[in-house]
Formats: C-alpha cells, structure tokens, sequence
C-alpha cells in the first residue's frame, strides 16, 4: 500500500464515485480505478460494492479509511515542516556564547531577522569564553560566540572567524565628559570605572593604558558582562569602556537609552570576538542562515563609526 492508493481510496470515500476522485486529485478515471484494483489486489479484499455508477465502501473500508486519513495527514503535517525547515522557520538552533550577547543581542537578531511567525526551537547557553571554545571543539552547538583566546586548547576542531570591534566609552548624559568628542584615559585619572572581571582582557588592556600615563584605575563596580554594568553608568556612579555590541544591546533595550552617551575612546583598545561553527557537525538550513545573519551583523558593527 502507497501514498498515491490511499489518496484515491480516500477520495473516493468521500467523493463517492471514481470520476469525482479522479477530478479532484487531477488523475484520469482509469488510473484511479487501476489503483483501486491494486490495493484491493494487496490486501486480499474488495472494498467497495458496485451499485450502479457508484461505489459503496464495505464496512472493513471504514476502518481502513480511517487509518489511511490519519497517514495521510501525518504526510502533510510533514511536507509543511519540511518547508518550513526549507525556509528557516522550522528546526533547531543550538547557541552558545559568552554571556554578553546571549541577554538582548542573539535574541534581538534572532526576532529581527526570523520575526514571530518562526516555529523554530532556539536553545542559547552562556558560557564562559573558554567554555564555548571547549564545548564548540566537541561540536555540541551550531554557533559559538566568544572572546578570541591567546591560548586555544590542542584541538582546534571548530572554524573560527575572528572579528575586531572598537571600544567605546560609556558617559553619564549629565556627565561634563559627555559634551567631549572624545574621551581619553587621561579625562578617567579621577573617576570611577565599571569595569569586567580583572583577568578579562578588556579589564587588562585598561589598566595597561592607565599604567602608561603613570596612573591607576578606580575600579568601583565589577562584574561579569557590560549591560548591568552600564546600569551604573546610567545612574552616574561609573563611566565603562565597552564594547559596541553591548553598546547596540542598551540602545535596543531601554525605554531611555539617551540617559548614557557613547563617545570614541583613546588609546583605541580592541574587542576580538571568534563567531565559531562546527567542522564536523553537520549544520542545519536554520543555522546556516542564522551564521549568515551574524556574519552581516558583526560586519556593520566593524564598520559603524559615530
């Protein structure tokens, strides 16, 4: 038994006759009535008594119509997700990165790009930078974001694509530094910093160009990612260098986004961010299409100047 048999069985119960069925799946009356007879041929029974010009079914046909109507369907329920899966809003996403973007940023892209009609199921873990460069080399997750490492473990079974973003500086709006076109680590001798853990290496490149001016930074507020830091920024009690997708991530996110101003920073300190996908595990079309999303997003970050 076929899917072509049980669609003109199906169709003939409810249309009642061969030609009825045969107009309404678009085949010639004769193949409707061979695939008829073959059916009836495999099963071993008839299961329909000729009246006439029409076909009653047997009282076995009952069942058998109801069986076939459940296949059948199944088979549309699949076909749908299927092209849903085609055109990327159906399947699974596995991401995982470094806290950070893993608040506004990837959900944001992911709504911006897909929209509220997606079906797909979307898991995002937050991993320490080390993590995901483990967890992306076991080929567990279809994305990876994280901070480029000097040291990378032996195995290197991931692709890494390694994209460098300019830090800004973070200001109160009522801050006298906000009127500047730039900020320097010189207007920052006096005041007091949000900073990342001390081992980030936004934290160390900070201190080194503090060190190079003969100074040392007031660092008051510390924790694990920017955007709750810039809530301290926001509330005048610290100034952040951070880098522009967290930058991106607040504009997006507040109803007040004004209440900090994002200014150039000198010396520039760089953010170096690896997007980091599987060698071995095979990606699917929702996936692909996301890297594609995330490549062109961390591209006009490059390039975005104020």
């Amino acid at each position: 038994m076929d899917l072509k048999q049980m669609t003109a069985f199906c169709e003939i119960i409810l249309s009642g006759s061969v030609s009825a069925a045969a107009r309404k799946i678009g085949r010639t009356q004769p193949a409707i009535s061979h695939l008829i007879v073959k059916l009836e041929d495999e099963i071993g029974m008839p299961l329909f008594e000729r009246r006439g010009a029409r076909l009653h079914p047997v009282p076995e046909a009952d069942y058998l119509f109801r069986q076939c109507s459940d296949v059948l369907q199944h088979v549309k329920e699949i076909e749908a997700t299927m092209r849903r899966m085609r055109d990327s809003s159906d399947g699974e996403l596995r991401l995982v990165s470094m806290p950070g973007p893993t608040v506004e940023f990837l959900p944001g892209l992911f709504a911006r790009h897909f929209g509220d009609n997606s079906k797909a199921q979307i898991t995002i873990v937050s991993r320490s930078s080390e993590a995901v460069h483990r967890l992306m080399d076991a080929q567990q997750f279809d994305l990876g974001i994280a901070d480029t490492l000097e040291s990378l473990p032996a195995a290197q079974a991931a692709i890494r694509r390694t994209f460098q973003f300019r830090s800004v500086c973070a200001v109160p709006a009522t801050h006298v530094l906000a009127r500047k076109e730039v900020v320097t680590v010189h207007d920052l001798r006096n005041e007091p910093l949000a900073s990342l853990l001390p081992e980030h290496h936004s934290t160390l490149d900070l201190t080194a160009a503090f060190a190079d001016i003969g100074h040392t930074p007031n660092f008051r507020f510390v924790g694990q990612f920017f955007l709750p830091l810039l809530n301290y920024v926001r509330m005048g009690l610290a100034i952040a260098i951070v880098d522009p997708i967290a930058m991106g991530s607040w504009m997006r996110s507040q109803t007040r986004p004004e209440e900090i101003r994002f200014l150039p920073f000198e010396p520039q300190l760089d953010f170096n961010v690896d997007l980091i996908s599987p060698s071995v595990r095979i990606s699917s079309t929702l996936a692909k299409r996301f890297e594609t999303c995330l490549l062109e997003e961390f591209e006009k970050i490059q390039q975005r100047v104020f």
